[in-house]
């Protein structure tokens, strides 16, 4: 189409568009009013629609309306097309995206995450057992709403994993959210995908980081774990299931989302977990030093992204073969080392020789990741910034009135995420709370009014010369 809806624009003679609510990929999703039944709703457009167009948006109606009846889980309402235009009515979520929330007020309680999180989980377990998965959990497509509870929108990508076990799905990537197999032009897809994905939604509601991405942490796994953040409000054992939800490869995971539900509220032992014997297998090692498994992976990947076709280009063959020589050349040094120290050592005249001091080489400072901060009380703030202090970071505290509870962090100078060689000479001035400021009415001073002295009465007898 090109353009947005403009308000009071009338929908299949039934829907009055109000407002914009965002843009993507896709087209554009407003805020309308069903005037048939007068209750708010969500439209998503989508533009320039062609025939597979209109078949993705009815698959996604379709999926999306057999869970009306399920908690935490936006359902969809209708599916109509004007100009060649499709369109999907939601179920309008009044509030923001998890995202955004986070963002705004600070991480989230723990435990406050998975209370909230609970109707999405048990709905989903109902969901997988259908033989669909969501394919693109993430903070984007999780809505706070005004009330406090939580609802998954947005049924887009979700597939038939049953119906489509021998096809290649569709590349699907959120960066941090989406993981390996969803990269993977061979990557098998299954419960175990949203499991990955709901997981990292909890890293990022409890940390206010996003996971590192699945690839990078497939060649060098450096994400911080989250039992070393401090003040998440998870218990030991619910960090430890998180954990093992975010495992690189699938077959370390929960296989289905009822294993994570039954681990997270039912507090099973993790030893009951089976992992890889319910996974199927894959005869690929993940080796350090399976440079072809690794290209692969990579290749895979971009390829996939950018619609190339399948097979590694000339460049990346040259790097493998590069890697394999730089290997050989380790390997027979390893080894001739290991054949002079056989060798027996032979007594040398000793000579005097005049030592020469050698300067020792400065190690370069690693990389340092600001957390985030905010809606952390001022004690756990510090007890996380301990280590950064040590490093040389300069912390410093101001206050500051707001709606939120006294010794609550409510700002900080260096955004969440911001990395750093070197933080000796940096500061980060963190704002604290103060709480609500009161009002004290200020009383008006009381003032005595002064006594009117009276005026003698004279009496008028009628003579005006007695006046004078």
């Amino acid at each position: 189409m090109g353009y947005e809806l403009t308000k009071g624009t009338k929908l299949n003679n039934r829907y009055v568009i109000e407002c914009t609510l965002g843009s993507g990929g896709f087209g554009t999703t407003y805020k309308a009013m069903d005037t048939l039944i007068d209750v708010p709703v969500a439209i998503k457009e989508y533009e320039n629609s062609s025939e597979k167009d209109r078949k993705v948006a009815q698959r996604e109606v379709k999926m999306a309306a057999r869970f009306y009846a399920l908690d935490g889980i936006a359902s969809a309402r209708d599916f109509f097309v004007v100009d060649s235009i499709s369109y999907i009515v939601m179920e309008y979520v009044e509030g923001e995206s998890l995202k955004k929330y986070v963002r705004n007020y600070g991480t989230m309680k723990g435990e406050d995450v998975l209370t909230k999180l609970k109707p999405v989980i048990e709905s989903l377990c109902v969901i997988h057992k259908e033989g669909i998965i969501h394919r693109d959990i993430s903070p984007d497509n999780l809505m706070v709403t005004k009330g406090g509870s939580i609802q998954l929108i947005d049924f887009g990508e979700a597939r038939n994993f049953e119906e489509q076990r021998n096809k290649e799905l569709t590349l699907v990537y959120k960066r941090g959210y989406a993981p390996i197999e969803q990269c993977r032009q061979r990557g098998k897809q299954g419960a175990f995908t949203d499991v990955y994905s709901l997981c990292a939604t909890i890293y990022f509601a409890v940390t206010g980081i996003d996971p590192d991405d699945s690839v990078e942490r497939m060649i060098a796994d450096h994400m911080k774990p989250l039992h070393e953040f401090y003040g998440t409000g998870l218990s030991e054992h619910e960090i430890h299931v998180i954990e093992r939800g975010l495992f690189v490869d699938a077959k370390d995971r929960f296989q289905t989302m009822n294993e994570l539900f039954e681990m997270l509220y039912e507090k099973k032992d993790l030893s009951e977990f089976s992992g890889k014997a319910n996974a199927d297998k894959d005869n690929t090692t993940h080796h350090p030093f399976n440079t072809a498994h690794i290209m692969r992976e990579i290749d895979d990947f971009y390829d996939k992204k950018n619609g190339r076709k399948k097979g590694r280009t000339a460049s990346k063959i040259f790097i493998a073969g590069l890697i394999a020589v730089l290997l050989v050349v380790v390997i027979s040094v390893f080894q001739n080392k290991s054949e002079i120290n056989k060798r027996p050592v032979v007594a040398a005249p000793q000579t005097t020789m005049p030592v020469t001091s050698v300067p020792t080489s400065t190690a370069t400072p690693y990389t340092v990741t600001i957390e985030n901060y905010v809606g952390l009380e001022k004690k756990a703030a510090v007890e996380n910034l301990k280590k950064l202090k040590d490093e040389g970071l300069t912390v410093r505290f101001q206050t500051k009135y707001s709606k939120k509870a006294k010794g609550t962090v409510i700002a900080q100078s260096i955004p969440a995420g911001k990395t750093y060689s070197d933080v000796s000479k940096k500061t980060l001035r963190l704002t604290i709370s103060k709480g609500k400021k009161k009002t004290v009415a200020t009383p008006r001073p009381t003032v005595t009014p002064k006594p009117v002295p009276k005026k003698s009465k004279v009496k008028f007898n009628g003579d005006l010369d007695s006046l004078s």
